[in-house]
């Protein structure tokens, strides 16, 4: 009985609100920043080297990111770049405690441009990490030093350049278990492969075409171990003719290539010919078999492709137990271009770009199929309007994979967005937000939203690289920056330094606002965070700061000159128990007076009343309304997508609110 008090009172204890207001929010003001710890080096002229693309935790609450780093970068004082390539960009791979200790650190460096592109956790027993590297003569590949890598690194048939994407796979202490290079070659109109002097059958012609990598993409392991990767399907070659010293375009679109070759390790997996002759905007999903053995499938997403556009790399994937994928993207063009349109493979959904910048959640089966996509734009009041920008950044699961959340934002624009599918008209106005959709239907549920009085969203460099939304326990945490100040639910306080900003805006699952963890800037300059990992009651916070300064709490970073690449851990006990917003739909019991009956219900609902009903309709949790028809004490509601409602009555003596669930 003591230890059930006892629980009872922490539980109490942890549910209590914070007390610095932020509109509706609060300033999570119980938690503390315990650490932060940096790593930094000489950047290159106009460029940034020391940044964190990724990061994961294990079940003991280890953190493991993936980065890049500068030539000379040291971490805390120490060095992590043993071979000193002046001016080129390396990569780093790190294990730190949950102290904040540096484990084990493993360096890739080349006298080439390299790239890290994205870690993932392999079940709680390895990482695996996909880099894009151009493996030059000597190179320092993870603890050792080759000098001779055509031989050494990776052997290969005839392919004359190194450029490629390889996959790394650790374990938790570091050690190197496999690596693997994919590659693409051209296949030419003529069904040859087109390499160094190998261009068009044209003596005169004598272009260096190098294969490319898959590294501007990302990827997921799925539950069998297959690996899925999704590439830009940039299916192209600048070759210069020499005869007139100009360069054609050879592309897929145009007729002019044929297919691709996919090369792993060296050797050829298949050759591709794709069908329709796919856009350079469309994307494609290949699936290889655990340890790249062999490519088991591919799918172009998109078909019966019109106009101009560019799609980014895919920012964020997830894939659920049944193996289905989830990717988004965004679309982005100049404003002279037509509207581009396109066909949702193997499905009657159209995707449309129709202003310059939009986005879209898609998802997928296990055989790479597209099921649905949702598609977040604005509506045109004008054709000479620029209506705006909208980014799709990161995807995480909710509970029991019900449901999948997005975090996004908007910049400028004249027009609130629309998810044009279903077209809601969404509150995302030059705001930071997220989404939840339910996984089966697709529908959207709920989604919450915070704004700053000139800018929010993610960092803006870090539009490039990718993002983490983590949900846990009722909370969806969303990093982001903002400009000057940040604004509550009901804009009736604020906080910021009036300078650039960041830190992670917390919601409860239904958008409620719950708080706010800031980290306070003193320059223009300043990226602040933009990754978050989750582990128990902790939260794992990376950025990079820019010729400026940081505080973290009572902790202060700063960059001296270059840019420092930072990691914070962030503890707050509340985390580990679920969170209860007050008053929210969730709590909302029946009237006196009225029942509804059956609740779940996948049809119709009936109500035990005596009164004259005048009317009645549902209000879903984002507060779309729905005019319903009753008759002799029923309220039709099969027409009702699946989600949460709050069903009004309103006859000739009240009005009634019942919260339905719709299945």
């Amino acid at each position: 009985m003591k230890k059930i008090f006892t629980i009872t009172i922490l539980a109490l204890v942890f549910l209590a609100p914070c007390n610095t207001v932020v509109g509706q929010a609060n300033t999570v003001s119980s938690g503390r920043f315990d650490w932060v710890k940096s790593y930094t080096g000489t950047d290159r002229q106009n460029k940034i080297d020391n940044y964190i693309v990724g990061s994961v935790t294990d079940s003991d609450g280890n953190v493991y990111i993936l980065g890049q780093c500068a030539f000379n970068a040291t971490f805390e004082g120490v060095s992590i770049s043993p071979i000193q390539y002046s001016n080129r960009n390396s990569i780093v791979i790190a294990k730190i405690s949950p102290s904040g200790d540096m484990v084990w650190h493993k360096t890739v460096a080349t006298k080439g441009s390299n790239g890290a592109c994205a870690i993932r956790m392999n079940g709680d027993t390895s990482l695996i990490c996909m880099l894009g590297l151009s493996l030059a003569d000597t190179i320092y590949f993870l603890d050792t030093l080759y000098t001779d890598a055509r031989s050494e690194i990776m052997p290969s048939d005839s392919l004359d350049s190194r450029n490629g994407t390889v996959f790394v796979t650790l374990s938790l202490d570091g050690e190197l278990q496999e690596f693997h290079l994919l590659q693409t070659v051209y296949v030419d109109y003529a069904g040859h492969q087109i390499t160094t002097d190998k261009i068009t059958g044209n003596a005169a012609d004598s272009s260096t075409v190098s294969p490319h990598g898959f590294s501007d993409c990302t990827f997921v392991v799925d539950n069998n171990g297959n690996i899925i990767v999704a590439r830009k399907a940039w299916d192209f070659v600048d070759i210069l003719h020499k005869e007139d010293n100009q360069f054609v375009r050879y592309s897929i679109e145009n007729g002019l290539l044929s297919g691709i070759q996919i090369w792993v390790d060296g050797h050829c997996r298949s050759t591709i010919f794709p069908q329709n002759q796919p856009k350079n905007w469309n994307i494609m999903l290949a699936k290889f078999a655990p340890h790249f053995n062999n490519l088991k499938n591919f799918h172009y997403l998109f078909a019966d492709e019109q106009g101009e556009n560019m799609i980014w790399p895919v920012q964020s994937m997830a894939v659920d137990s049944h193996n289905n994928i989830y990717l988004t993207a965004t679309g982005s063009v100049a404003t002279s271009f037509e509207p581009a349109t396109a066909t949702v493979s193997q499905t009657s959904q159209v995707y449309e770009r129709i202003n310059n910048v939009n986005s879209f959640l898609l998802k997928c089966n296990n055989n790479l199929i597209p099921l649905y996509l949702k598609q977040l734009s604005t509506q045109e009041s004008d054709e000479t309007v620029y209506t705006g920008e909208l980014y799709f950044t990161s995807l995480a699961f909710g509970d029991n994979e019900r449901t999948i959340f997005l975090s996004g934002y908007t910049q400028g624009g004249q027009n609130h967005p629309i998810l044009t599918n279903d077209n809601d008209t969404l509150d995302f106005f030059r705001k930071a937000f997220f989404m939840c959709f339910d996984t089966e239907s697709g529908q959207l549920t709920s989604y919450g939203n915070t704004k700053s009085s000139i800018y929010s969203g993610m960092p803006v460099e870090a539009t490039e690289w990718h993002h983490q939304i983590c949900i846990g326990n009722n909370r969806v945490f969303v990093p982001l920056a903002f400009k000057e100040k940040i604004i509550g639910g009901t804009d009736t306080s604020q906080v910021g330094t009036g300078m650039m900003s960041g830190g992670v805006y917390i919601w409860d699952t239904l958008g409620n606002d719950i708080g706010f963890i800031s980290i306070g800037t003193e320059s223009d300059k300043t990226q602040p965070g933009y990754i978050v990992s989750m582990y128990d009651s902790i939260l794992y916070l990376s950025g990079h700061l820019i010729s400026s300064s940081a505080n973290f709490g009572g902790l202060h970073l700063s960059t001296n000159g270059n840019s420092r690449a930072y990691i914070t851990k962030y503890s707050d006990p509340r985390f580990i128990i679920p969170h209860i917003t007050p008053n929210s739909i969730n709590n909302i019991t029946s009237n006196i007076g009225i029942k509804c009956y059956p609740n779940p219900t996948t049809n119709n609902v009936f109500i035990g009343i005596s009164e004259t009903v005048l009317k009645c309709c549902a209000f879903s949790i984002i507060g779309r309304e729905f005019d319903l028809t009753y008759s002799d004490r029923t309220i039709r509601t099969e027409t009702l997508p699946k989600g949460i409602y709050i069903i009004q009555i309103k006859t000739d003596k009240n009005i009634y609110k019942q919260k339905i669930i719709k299945l």
